[in-house]
Formats: structure tokens, sequence, C-alpha cells
């Protein structure tokens, strides 16, 4: 059976849904401007069948890490993609969204643009019953941003980021871990996603640029932790595309933030870490920014 792997336009907006009580249909967007010392997370989660949307974004600004939660009682396919304070507009599909936050302690109003065409990774690659069932693409994207503070104090964000859409089933209390990454380059994206599930492992990724996408299908990750023997704290990835190339790609940590768990089960833990990182192609100039993200989850 062949797999689908271009992204229609119509798949875009928020999908129909079986009567599942973990299927969910999340958003997510993230940037990296180093200049400004400015990064940060924007996402949604929608949960249609039991009456539950999350909003969350965590942004770090000169070192300083603030962020926004919030849960709302939603059934049913949502109308409007806001809380009234953490908003997402959809302004033309694969190519321009907005994302707008209003609180009592900052004002956000961005926009992100596709600056390569979506990759849409193989549902059957990674898929567990029960466990993963999804659709599942990304982006990278050029980031225009304004942040403001009730002092009157604003900064201009120019830069690149990333963009991530699924929907289906995913229960982090039944994955073992996970590497993902996504480096910004001038001319070229990287992404890799190594998931474990039990003893199954699965590779996927891709690298981007203006003409196209081309898959990754294997990589090996090796990770650095800092004292605690448990905290990421830079990676080395060899990866090689479906030409047979191989490109060996670092990572190290310049901010990080801890989330808290997405899904509560008595007995496990699911952490996240979201590593802001520099880039650094072996053999290539020009570093790269994005994120090294690295998913456990242990029993407590």
């Amino acid at each position: 059976m062949s797999v689908k792997r271009t992204v229609e336009d119509s798949e875009e907006y928020p999908h129909d849904y079986p009567k599942r009580m973990d299927w969910k249909e999340s958003w997510y967007f993230t940037y990296m401007d180093v200049k400004n010392k400015v990064c940060g997370v924007f996402y949604i989660s929608t949960y249609p069948n039991n009456g539950r949307t999350d909003y969350l974004t965590t942004y770090l600004i000169d070192g300083k890490i603030d962020g926004y939660m919030n849960s709302t009682d939603v059934s049913g396919k949502l109308k409007e993609i806001s809380d009234g304070k953490l908003a997402f507009e959809l302004v033309k599909p694969n190519k321009e969204w907005n994302v707008f936050l209003d609180t009592e302690k900052v004002s956000m109003d961005f926009k992100f643009y596709g600056r390569f065409p979506p990759f849409r990774f193989d549902p059957e690659k990674a898929y567990v019953k029960d466990v993963l069932e999804q659709e599942h693409y990304e982006q990278s994207c050029k980031v225009n941003g304004t942040i403001c503070f009730p002092d009157g104090v604003s900064i201009n964000v120019d830069c690149y980021g990333h963009r991530d859409h699924s929907w289906g089933l995913r229960d982090y209390s039944q994955i073992t871990k996970w590497d993902w990454m996504q480096a910004q380059f001038d001319q070229y994206a990287v992404n890799i996603i190594r998931l474990t599930i039990g003893r199954k492992t699965e590779i996927s990724g891709f690298i981007s640029n203006i003409k196209g996408n081309t898959e990754i299908v294997d990589a090996r990750i090796e990770t650095q932790y800092e004292d605690d023997k448990k905290t990421p704290q830079s990676s080395t990835y060899l990866a090689i595309d479906a030409n047979g190339k191989s490109e060996t790609l670092y990572s190290k940590k310049i901010y990080s933030i801890v989330y808290p768990p997405r899904q509560f089960k008595e007995g496990i833990r699911t952490d996240i870490y979201e590593n802001f990182s520099e880039f650094q192609l072996k053999g290539k100039k020009g570093k790269g920014y994005g994120i090294s993200e690295y998913l456990v989850t242990v029993k407590i």
C-alpha cells in the first residue's frame, strides 16, 4: 500500500475524529532568535471526546523563563483556536499562520511563514496499536514577530522557526523515550527523530530546502548529559538519507525548558527536556539554531 506523503490544504484545519477518549489534535510552533536572546514554543492540543483543550506557551527572554498555561472545556470540533489569551490563526494553508498571546505580563504577535515544503511522516513506520496511531507533518518556517511589555519595552523578532501538526492517538506514558531535533540553517533545515516504544525503535526525519525534502532513513544519536546524568546537554547525530548520503550534526544547548508531564497516569511520569540549541554540520560553514528535544518515561 502506498503511503500518502503530500499535505493537502484541507488537512491544515481541525479533523473529524473517532470516538476514542485519548484521540487528540495538536498544533506546535517554535522560534529561536539568537540575536535578541529570545526563543519559545506555542502549543495547543484538543481532546474533543473528553471536552478539553490545552493551551501552552513557554518563552525565554534573555535567559529568563516564563509562560502561560490553560485548559478549557470544549467538546467537539474547534470553532476557533483560542482561549481569549493564546490564539492561532491559519491565514494560508501550508504557507502562513498568526499566533497571538495577550496576558498581564506580555503581548506577542507572531507570523510564521513556510519557507520549505512540509514533510509528512509515514504513519505506519512508528505505529503501535493503542500507543501511537497518528498522522503528522512538520515544516521549516520564517518567523517575524513583536513582543511588548507593560512598561513599553518591545522586541522585534526576526528568525527561523518550525511547526508541527498531528492528529490521532499518542499515549505518552507508554512511549519509552524519544530524541527529536530540528535545526534551521540559512539554506536548509534538518529534522531527525528516534522513537522507542518498548523494544521497538524507529528512526525518521528529513532534510529540507527550497527544492523539497529528502527523507532520512537511518541515524545514530549519542547524547552527553550534565552532572546529574539525566539532563541532556549536547548530542551528535549521524544521519543517512534516502540517497545514501551521510551527514554528521552536532548540537550544543543554549537554553533549556523542562515541561510538566503531558499526561498523568498513576506510577508513571513523562519528562520532556526542550533544549534550544546551536547546531553545526560537520564540514560546512555556518551555524544553525533550533531544538533538541528529549522525552523519557520513568516509573515513580
